[in-house]
């Protein structure tokens, strides 16, 4: 039962007989999500569980939380994931830390009046949602329309992740170049 879980998670073979502190991370998110799937409950709590996921995995989570019939409460910023797991009850948290609540589905309208109060379209979301699969949802994307979007989210955190460091990069670039200037103001 465990290595089927692991399997159906992409962690199969020689993979699924690795020690945890060998695997990468999203190997690891598979494993903590193989363990949840095998613990009885009616519960879950889900906090950016698609963060170290690949969009093939991710589809498989999504399938399994869509025919779960426990309550799920999800936070996430992925937003095609939180509209894939059709939510039945929905609260967004607005940069100024304001929580909007409302009954039914999610829709493109929700992050469109989100996007207009907070000015820009990074917030988060929290979804508490029934496994019944009540409320809607919009059109699936296809699987290529998901990696194209999961890559260019990703491209954006990283650049955002190494900011710092290409600034102090420039930083260090700007006092060589003044150090430079006045070496040769020095000489004339």
């Amino acid at each position: 039962e465990i290595r089927n879980a692991l399997g159906a998670l992409g962690l199969s073979g020689p993979k699924a007989l690795r020690l945890i502190g060998a695997l990468s991370g999203g190997e690891k998110a598979r494993v903590a999500l193989a363990k949840l799937a095998l613990q009885p409950t009616n519960v879950m709590f889900l906090d950016e569980v698609t963060n170290h996921l690949d969009v093939d995995t991710v589809g498989v989570l999504v399938s399994a939380l869509n025919k779960w019939t426990g309550t799920m409460m999800v936070i996430t910023h992925d937003r095609d994931f939180a509209r894939r797991i059709k939510p039945t009850h929905v609260a967004f948290v607005t940069k100024q830390g304001r929580v909007e609540t409302h009954d039914g589905g999610l829709y493109e309208s929700d992050f469109k009046r989100l996007d207009d109060v907070d000015g820009e379209s990074d917030i988060s979301e929290k979804n508490g949602c029934g496994g019944d699969g009540a409320g809607g949802g919009a059109a699936a994307m296809t699987k290529e329309e998901i990696r194209a979007q999961k890559e260019q989210e990703n491209k954006k955190r990283k650049r955002r992740l190494d900011a710092p460091k290409r600034i102090t990069k420039i930083e260090m670039l700007v006092e060589e170049k003044e150090q430079s200037v006045a070496s040769l103001d020095e000489a004339m």
